[in-house]
């Protein structure tokens, strides 16, 4: 169904993606990552939706432009991660060892 839907010359957005055929965004969306996984479809997406790419060069920018946006991302949520831990550590201190515990009760 979604090789009928895309276009090699018009960008096609997931709800009209999903109008043609006839399910969910959502689906679409499902739909156009299984293909990639699968090597199915030479899946294009952008700013204006999705289409298929016409030849190798224009899938190979397409791929390369979403790789870097994913390796951003990953760094970004190991920063994000890091500030978790933080939070966590401050919210709930580990416990101080007995040593200090009794010097501090004297």
């Amino acid at each position: 169904m979604l090789s009928e839907a895309l276009s090699r010359d018009v960008y096609r957005t997931k709800r009209q993606l999903a109008e043609l055929m006839r399910c969910t965004p959502r689906d679409v969306e499902h739909a156009v990552e299984q293909a990639r996984k699968r090597s199915q479809l030479p899946v294009l997406s952008g700013p204006d939706g999705y289409r298929l790419a016409r030849n190798p060069e224009e899938l190979a920018y397409n791929v390369e432009r979403r790789h870097k946006r994913a390796m951003v991302q990953l760094v970004t949520i190991q920063g994000e991660k890091a500030y978790l831990e933080r939070w966590r550590a401050h919210l709930n201190p580990p416990d101080e060892p007995a040593a200090v515990q009794e010097a501090i009760q004297w």
